[in-house]
């Protein structure tokens, strides 16, 4: 019996690392002296729900034995190899030849100085004080004072009673870690609708490095706002200076905040040329909000902008994350700070690559940024690891497309061109003293360069 016992209980390790037998059940592995059932009959043909090979869930469990047809075994194991198998995913051979990796529109191009403009612009707004990015977590309902016997049974209080989330407050406030989504969420905006409909071409209208046309740069504007407004509402700091004496209104004075950013996106030409931003000039000011506000109007009545938003690239590797913490894969302390560097290799792939990424399917596209977290947390070369490296835990966790477009992803961050370099190195993530600055040092993005290329 005890034999019995302990091979169970080895059986049961073994597959919960590879996760390779359909059919383990745990409570076998407490339960020796059941006997075990009979063996099903040939002509009964056991099938595999569809959710089990799926990648839509990260899932340390193994695949759920469906009493429906669904799928056939046999046909399930050839679509979904053990990942000692040596055998090529056919699924993952034709998404690969299909993700476009040769990808290269008229605005592939011009993503990273568009995303250098959105990254530079939400820090100024968000440093002096114009938008409030902070994470609060509301209050706390009051509780009666407890007196006598009672206020020795009651447990303490917790020590953090402020009204900020304690992890959120710790590793997203940096504006470069995007921590409301509004960088990537305005980039997406400007993939689809800022970076076309103008006058001109892109490519004929850019005449220097840095440069972009003013059309551009106002739609820009639109996209940037419009991200903010969508995740953050009205929290706004702008102060109350405009008043409008053609129409009163009990709403007055205004902020013409819309006006101010597009204000923001001129050059210092333009600016001279506008006037400066005073009630003094307020016809101007006004002239440029109701055009502002055309073009706006226009971005949400044309554009679906709630999977753009809520829905893109980094959104999908929150979710993923999200994933790891609520199976007890990774602790919270970890996932968010896998979260804060996602960021940074997100930027890195700004171009070519970027658009190849979000080209393929939103899971894929986020377990590769995922299973890159993964990598830069673990490795050795920080200093400090978060966790110790499984490559059993890799490979069963990611998928061989996610892993095959980490050492993509970690390959263009390790040699980043010129624009993409000062993206990267954008607010925190340039800071020697950041928290995360181990992570993110030449040397441990090289060794999660290789530990990556091992395990692809």
């Amino acid at each position: 019996m005890v034999t019995s016992w302990l091979a169970l209980l080895s059986s049961a390790i073994c597959n919960l690392m590879f996760g390779e037998d359909d059919e383990y059940d745990l409570e076998r592995a407490h339960n020796a002296c059941v006997p075990l059932p009979p063996l099903e009959s040939p002509a009964v043909n056991r099938t595999v729900s569809r959710e089990a090979f799926t990648k839509l869930t990260i899932s340390t469990m193994a695949p759920v034995v469906a009493a429906t047809a669904a799928i056939a075994v046999s046909s399930a194991r050839r679509a979904a190899p053990s990942p000692c198998s040596v055998d090529t995913h056919p699924l993952e051979e034709s998404e690969a030849e299909a993700s476009g990796t040769n990808i290269d529109t008229e605005q592939t191009t011009f993503l990273p100085l568009v995303a250098l403009s959105f990254a530079y612009m939400y820090h100024e707004m968000i440093s002096n004080g114009h938008w409030n990015a902070q994470f609060q977590r509301g209050r706390r309902p009051s509780r009666p004072a407890l007196t006598g016997a009672a206020a020795k049974r009651a447990r303490q209080r917790p020590s953090k009673m402020g009204l900020t989330r304690t992890l959120a407050t710790r590793y997203l406030t940096a504006p470069c870690t995007d921590g409301w989504n509004v960088i990537i969420g305005a980039l997406e905006l400007a993939r689809v609708w800022g970076l076309s409909g103008g006058p001109e071409r892109l490519a004929d209208a850019v005449v220097g490095e840095y440069d972009l046309p003013l059309w551009v740069r106002m739609r820009m504007a639109c996209c940037l706002t419009v991200a903010f407004k969508f995740q953050r509402a009205n929290y706004t700091c702008y102060p109350r200076r405009f008043y409008d004496s053609e129409n009163p209104s009990l709403y007055s004075p205004y902020t013409e905040e819309l006006a101010h950013l597009g204000f923001a996106f001129l050059t210092l030409e333009e600016q001279s040329r506008f006037g400066e931003w005073s009630e003094a000039n307020q016809e101007a000011i006004r002239t440029l909000y109701a055009e502002m506000l055309a073009l706006e109007g226009e971005l949400v009545c044309t554009v679906s902008t709630f999977p753009l938003l809520a829905e893109n690239v980094l959104a999908c590797t929150e979710l993923c994350l999200q994933r790891l913490f609520d199976r007890h894969v990774r602790t919270d302390e970890e996932v968010m700070t896998m979260r804060a560097l996602v960021p940074f290799f997100l930027y890195a792939t700004m171009g070519r690559t970027y658009e190849a990424l979000t080209a393929l399917k939103k899971e894929t596209s986020a377990g590769a940024l995922a299973c890159v977290a993964w990598y830069v947390a673990s490795t050795p070369a920080s200093g400090k690891p978060l966790f110790k490296h499984s490559k059993t835990a890799v490979r069963f966790l990611f998928t061989t497309l996610e892993r095959m477009w980490a050492v993509k992803i970690l390959t263009a961050a390790a040699d980043p061109h010129k624009i993409v370099g000062q993206l990267m190195m954008m607010g925190a993530y340039g800071d020697p003293t950041f928290e995360l600055q181990p992570f993110l040092t030449r040397e441990a993005v090289d060794a999660a360069r290789v530990t990556a290329i091992a395990n692809a």
